[in-house]
C-alpha cells in the first residue's frame, strides 16, 4: 500500500513536471512543428480538466472562488464565440483547451503537492529559461526559440521576447527569498537573481526593469537593519542614476520609448485598443458580459476580427485585463481583483514573500500585458495561487486545532496542583 502511495506521488510529481514544460509550449522549440506542441498542449490540457474536475466544487474557502470564477468563465466562453461570432464548437474547444488547465489548481489542492516540490520544478526551468535566453540572445541571428516576429532589433539593442515569463520571475522571487532566509547555497541564489537582473534588461521591457528594481530594494530594505538599510538605499541610488545619465543603446532606447508614450498621451495605442475592445468590439449585451470567446487563427470570423485589428496595432496580449474581458466577460477580471486583494490580506511566512511579490508583478503589468491569461504565465500563476492556498490552509487548520486545544484545556478538571 506504501509502495503504491509512493508510485502515485511521483506519477504527480512527473505530471506537474511536464505539464510545466508543455504549458510554456517547450519555450516554443523551433525544431518542434506548431502543429506538433499544440497536440502535446491540448492533450495535457485535456487530461488536466479530466483528473481535476471531481475535485472542482470546493468551499469558497481564500481563493477557491476566483478560480472556481475563472474556470467557469473560460467554460462559458465557448458557446458565446458561437452565439456571438459563429466561431465552430470544435475551433473554440481546441483554441480554450490550453487555459484550461486552470483546473489544475483544484488537482494540486486535493493532492497536496509539497510547496519544495513546486520550488524545485520552477527553479529547474527558471535556471534553463536563463541560460536558453542567453544562448538565443548571443544566437540572434538564428531563430531556436520563439518566433521571428519576436525578434526585433529595438531600444537599442536586439529585443527577444522570449517564452516561459512567468516561471522565470517567479524562479527570481524564490531565490530573492532563499537569499535572505536560508543559511546555504548563499552564493547560488545570489548568482541566480543576479544573472536573472540581466535577463530582465536585456529584454528591454520597461515594466518588468522597473518592476524588479521596486521588488529587489523593497526586498533587501524590508528585511535589513537600519544601517543597511541606509546601504542599500545608497547603493541602489547610485546604481540607477549612472545608469540613467549613461549614453548606452538600452537606456537610450528606453528612454526614447518612455519620451514617446508620454507624449502620445490618450492617443497611445495601448489606451485606443483598450476603448475598442470595452466599448465597440462586443456585437451585443451578452458578449459584453461574458465575453466573446477566445479566436482561433484566421479559421473563424473571430479570428479573422482579432487579426484585422493587429494591423493597426489593437492587440489583445497588450491590454491584460481588458484582453481578457473581450474573451471571457467580466466574470474573470472580478476573480482577479479578488486574488490580488488577497494577496495583501492573505498572510504567509517571509520566506514565501515570493507569492506576494508574484502576485503583485501581475497586478502591477495586468493592463499594459498578458500576464494574467497567456501561457508564458499561466503555469506560474496557478503555482502561485495554489501555494497561496495551501498556506492558507495549513492556518486554517493550525487556528482550529489551537482553539480545540484551548477549550480541551478548559475542561480539564482542577485538582489542586499547580
Amino acid at each position: 500500500m506504501a509502495f503504491t502511495t509512493m508510485n502515485k506521488n511521483k506519477i504527480i510529481i512527473y505530471f506537474t513536471f511536464f505539464l510545466t514544460l508543455v504549458s510554456i509550449n517547450f519555450f516554443q522549440w523551433r525544431y518542434l512543428s506548431e502543429a506538433t506542441i499544440r497536440a502535446v498542449n491540448f492533450t495535457f490540457s485535456l487530461i488536466v480538466v479530466i483528473i481535476s474536475i471531481p475535485f472542482f466544487y470546493k468551499r469558497s474557502f481564500a481563493f477557491n472562488l476566483p478560480i472556481q470564477m475563472i474556470c467557469a468563465s473560460i467554460l462559458i466562453s465557448i458557446p458565446l464565440a458561437y452565439i456571438s461570432w459563429k466561431q465552430d464548437i470544435w475551433l473554440s474547444v481546441k483554441s480554450t483547451m490550453p487555459y484550461l488547465i486552470w483546473f489544475f489548481y483544484f488537482f494540486l489542492i486535493q493532492k497536496k503537492i509539497k510547496i519544495k516540490i513546486i520550488e524545485k520544478i520552477t527553479l529547474f526551468y527558471g535556471a534553463l529559461y536563463m541560460i536558453l535566453f542567453l544562448f538565443q540572445f548571443i544566437n540572434s541571428d538564428i531563430v531556436y526559440f520563439g518566433t521571428k516576429s519576436e525578434f526585433v532589433v529595438d531600444r537599442g539593442i536586439t529585443r527577444i521576447i522570449f517564452p516561459g515569463a512567468g516561471i522565470f520571475f517567479l524562479s527570481l522571487f524564490i531565490s530573492l527569498c532563499k537569499l535572505s532566509y536560508n543559511k546555504k547555497n548563499k552564493i547560488i541564489w545570489l548568482t541566480f537573481i543576479s544573472l536573472g537582473a540581466v535577463v530582465t534588461v536585456l529584454q528591454v521591457t520597461r515594466q518588468s526593469i522597473v518592476f524588479l528594481i521596486f521588488i529587489y530594494i523593497y526586498h533587501f530594505f524590508s528585511s535589513s537593519s537600519n544601517l543597511k538599510k541606509l546601504i542599500i538605499l545608497s547603493i541602489s541610488f547610485c546604481i540607477i542614476y549612472i545608469a540613467v545619465n549613461s549614453n548606452h543603446s538600452i537606456v537610450r532606447g528606453l528612454s526614447e520609448t518612455q519620451k514617446e508614450t508620454q507624449h502620445q498621451g490618450s492617443e497611445y495605442i495601448r489606451v485606443l485598443s483598450a476603448k475598442y475592445f470595452i466599448l465597440d468590439f462586443s456585437p451585443n449585451l451578452l458578449s459584453r458580459i461574458l465575453g466573446n470567446g477566445i479566436p482561433y487563427g484566421d479559421k473563424s470570423v473571430l479570428g479573422r476580427e482579432e487579426l484585422k485589428l493587429q494591423t493597426v496595432g489593437y492587440y489583445l496580449s497588450d491590454i491584460g485585463l481588458v484582453g481578457l474581458y473581450a474573451m471571457c466577460g467580466i466574470i474573470p477580471v472580478l476573480a482577479y481583483f479578488i486574488i490580488f486583494y488577497k494577496s495583501f490580506k492573505v498572510k504567509v511566512p517571509k520566506p514565501f514573500y515570493y507569492l506576494k511579490y508574484y502576485i503583485w508583478m501581475v497586478m502591477f503589468t495586468s493592463l499594459t500585458s498578458d500576464s494574467v491569461y497567456a501561457d508564458k504565465f499561466l503555469i506560474a500563476n496557478i503555482f502561485v495561487v495554489y501555494l497561496y492556498q495551501y498556506i492558507s490552509e495549513k492556518n486554517a487548520l493550525y487556528l482550529l486545532n489551537l482553539k480545540k486545544y484551548r477549550k480541551s484545556i478548559k475542561l480539564i478538571p482542577n485538582d489542586g496542583q499547580p
